[in-house]
């Protein structure tokens, strides 16, 4: 059996990231397991014993959604989104006065080509402005991507808004950053299982556990509540071009 909740498990929230899991788990049978954070992501999705996992829509969308169950997503109550659902925070460096389709031409920092808020969400509504990158960089982590920026490394990036809450809480560059624009809203990174596992037995141990969180733990989670939603919602999201496939595209503009 495993379980992972990897998504926005930073170090300062490990402790209430586990006594929510604690909680959930109480119900599995499995009360002693904890939380996975040594392996490889797409290993845990595709564990045909997974009991619970939160993966990102992109993923979802294009690889796992006939190996995994959809249990159910949760609600960060983000700026401009509905409940359940969540949204791209472009970024440049305070002290750059562009905006985003001056800047789009220059250097973009990006997470992983299957990040539905790093790289799907962004693109696409570059692509829709008629705008491109005209230099890409992976950074392997939305933290990462954010820090490139703030060090000159990067001219511009994109993480989704719940990460963007989290670094202006807790990393001090975030003062030398500030937004661009922000993507249309998206259904939030889903929490999913094995095709083995009852989604409807874990769904109802997930409520039950946010039930029983404490209110400074929801805080600190930016935990608001769950919400059931369609999958095909998650399927009907635009999939842009990979990485490899942008840089072979012309200037549109």
């Amino acid at each position: 059996m495993i379980a992972a909740l990897p998504m926005y498990d930073r170090v300062e929230t490990r402790e209430e990231t586990d006594r929510f899991w604690s909680l959930i788990s109480q119900g599995t049978g499995f009360s002693s397991l904890s939380l996975s954070r040594d392996q490889d992501l797409w290993d845990i999705w595709r564990h045909p014993e997974l009991i619970l996992a939160q993966t990102c829509g992109m993923p979802f969308r294009v690889s796992l959604r006939e190996s995994v169950n959809y249990v159910i997503t949760p609600d960060y109550a983000l700026d401009g989104c509905p409940a359940g659902y969540y949204n791209s925070v472009f970024l440049k460096r305070r002290s750059e006065t562009r905006d985003l389709s001056q800047i789009a031409k220059g250097t973009y920092a990006y997470n992983e080509e299957l990040s539905q808020s790093g790289w799907a969400g962004p693109i696409t509504h570059l692509l829709q402005s008629g705008l491109k990158p005209t230099k890409l960089v992976q950074s392997h982590a939305h933290v990462a991507s954010a820090l490139m920026v703030a060090e000159g490394e990067a001219d511009y990036c994109a993480v989704d808004a719940h990460t963007w809450r989290l670094i202006q809480r807790y990393d001090a560059f975030a003062a030398d950053l500030c937004e661009l624009e922000r993507t249309q809203p998206t259904p939030a990174l889903p929490y999913i299982c094995s095709k083995q596992t009852d989604s409807s037995e874990i769904e109802s141990l997930v409520l039950d556990a946010f039930q029983q969180l404490s209110p400074k733990d929801r805080a600190a989670l930016g935990l608001c509540g769950f919400i059931k939603i369609d999958p095909r919602r998650y399927f009907d999201v635009p999939t842009p071009p990979t990485p490899d496939e942008m840089t072979k595209i012309s200037d549109m503009c």
